[in-house]
């Protein structure tokens, strides 16, 4: 599993080597959405960005970029985008 302090000071390994092996990866855990959350999103006038991502299936970033580029039409309050659920469906976008 993790290489010995004495591998790396006898000279079997580099120290990059040796801190490398000690390093563990953490990814972020997979989020699951639920059926429920699904149709309290769907069943909701105003979406946020991550909502409509959500349930476009892209990811925030490219939503982002088709509001930017005017593909899709939404109101910036503050410093969030919020879309209206009757202009998404009128786009031809299927939520």
């Amino acid at each position: 599993m993790f290489a010995s302090i004495a591998s790396w000071q006898s000279g079997e390994l580099t120290q990059k080597q040796w801190c490398y092996q000690q390093t563990e990866v953490k990814k972020r855990p997979e989020t699951f959405v639920t059926e429920e959350q699904v149709k309290v999103i769907q069943a909701k006038d105003w979406l946020t960005l991550k909502e409509v991502a959500l349930l476009l299936n892209v990811s925030p970033l490219t939503l982002r970029r088709w509001t930017l580029s005017g593909k899709i039409a939404s109101r910036k309050i503050g410093r969030k985008h919020l879309y209206d659920r009757s202009q998404l469906l009128e786009t031809g976008l299927s939520l």
